[in-house]
């Protein structure tokens, strides 16, 4: 019987994101990269259910596919704040930094500071309307090709 994913942290790239799956004691499922696409997307969403916890940084465009494609989904994802997370991951590993990690650490702080983090309602906000995912567009690919050629 495979154990299902209580628990996801998503530490995100621009062309890939790493994930970390932990069970409900926390203990390491499963550790991968994935495409910053649809693809990727329904690779993730294979191996979480409704009930997982997904947890991830707001990195601008590279964090806002992933998350609308999951919110719409009805999954129950957060954005950590950035400064606070990148403070428990280096609690947990002194100087160690890399995406591997990274996902582990926003999986655990997830779980610990469940308080801090917050629904991205803002961030959709500022963007002038509630947006969704695309999949025919491949958003990320369009907006980063905008924002190149500013």
């Amino acid at each position: 019987m495979t154990k299902e994913a209580a628990y996801c942290g998503i530490d995100v790239g621009l062309k890939t994101h790493v994930v970390c799956l932990l069970d409900k004691e926390q203990n390491t499922i499963k550790r991968y990269s994935l495409t910053n696409d649809l693809q990727g997307f329904r690779m993730l969403e294979a191996d979480v259910n409704e009930h997982t916890k997904i947890c991830l940084e707001p990195t601008g465009v590279y964090s806002l596919n992933v998350f609308l494609y999951f919110r719409n989904k009805d999954h129950d994802i957060r954005f950590c704040k950035t400064d606070s997370s990148h403070n428990f991951r280096e609690s947990m590993f002194r100087k160690k930094k890399h995406d591997r990690l990274d996902a582990l650490a926003l999986a655990k702080y997830r779980i610990v500071n469940e308080h801090q983090t917050f629904d991205g309602s803002k961030i959709i906000e500022r963007l002038g309307a509630d947006v969704a995912y695309d999949p025919e567009y491949q958003a990320l690919s369009g907006l980063t090709d905008q924002y190149l050629s500013i």
